[in-house]
């Protein structure tokens, strides 16, 4: 067995959040300094569009094994630590994969960073695509997304949205899709990434996009299924006894997302 492990920090995260508790769910913008002697290992570093922060959680109880995290649902079950997420972990080391906006010589620009102000950082890494994405993966949530309320529930799936597509995310079809699998998981009870929920649509353009990343759907999982026709976008949704139909309607909603209502249930 190995002896004792050493890391050296590297740098420090420098945000708005000066503790845990304030530490907003999706993350924020912060600044990652990286120490002078440590400059060198930054080079090209911003060719990449998104970073691997590797830190050191200073405010953690490292006597933790089992957890029961925040969330919506009181009787939440305990887990086991390394099943969780838990900033609290005998060895609380945080891997967060943050947006990188710009490098101003020794510091980085970042967002989406879920750590407080004077985290030692203790690696970076850059974020690779083809290697470090896996679509098919599977997550057991530790509650349902129906169990959030309406401005988290749509800041998690705009997360998965921005996470998939980026700036499209914004677009027309993208915004259709989000509404109409909010209005899934309101009323038909859901995880958008339930497996046996498979979503039919009449669009062929960047909404299937979005559908894949909200909702894990794809052709080879035969959770998609594509029938070009004219009129409105429409949506047909269906998980066993369940289904429901969405057509989209003019106007937004007081976020900007294009409307679908109701049609068939």
């Amino acid at each position: 067995m190995a002896g004792d492990l050493w890391l050296t920090p590297i740098g420090v995260v420098h945000c708005d959040a000066k503790n845990r508790s304030e530490v907003p769910v999706g993350g924020g913008p912060a600044q990652i300094e990286v120490f002078a002697p440590f400059a060198a290992g930054l080079a090209e570093i911003d060719k990449n569009s998104h970073v691997i922060v590797i830190s050191y959680l200073h405010q953690a109880d490292r006597t933790v094994l089992e957890v029961r995290q925040r969330g919506p649902d009181p009787n939440i079950q305990e887990r086991g630590v390394f099943a969780s997420r838990s900033p609290d972990r005998p060895s609380p080391l945080a891997l967060t994969i943050a947006p990188l906006s710009r490098r101003q010589g020794r510091v980085l620009h970042v967002t989406h960073i879920d750590l407080a102000d004077e985290t030692p950082v203790v690696d970076l890494k850059p974020y690779c695509p083809g290697q470090d994405s896996i679509f098919w993966a599977v997550h057991r949530h530790r509650y349902l997304p129906a169990q959030l309320d309406d401005s988290r529930l749509v800041e998690y799936l705009e997360r998965d949205l921005e996470n998939h597509m980026g700036p499209a995310a914004r677009c027309p079809g993208a915004r259709r899709a989000l509404s109409a699998v909010v209005q899934v998981v309101r009323h038909l009870g859901l995880d958008p990434r339930d497996p046996e929920l498979v979503v039919s649509i009449n669009r062929c353009d960047e909404t299937i996009d979005a559908l894949m990343g909200l909702m894990g759907t794809a052709f080879f999982n035969r959770r998609l299924q594509v029938t070009p026709e004219s009129g409105p976008a429409s949506f047909r949704f269906a998980a066993g006894a369940k289904s429901m139909e969405l057509v989209a309607v003019n106007g937004t909603d007081g976020d900007g997302v294009e409307c679908v209502e109701e049609r068939v249930r």
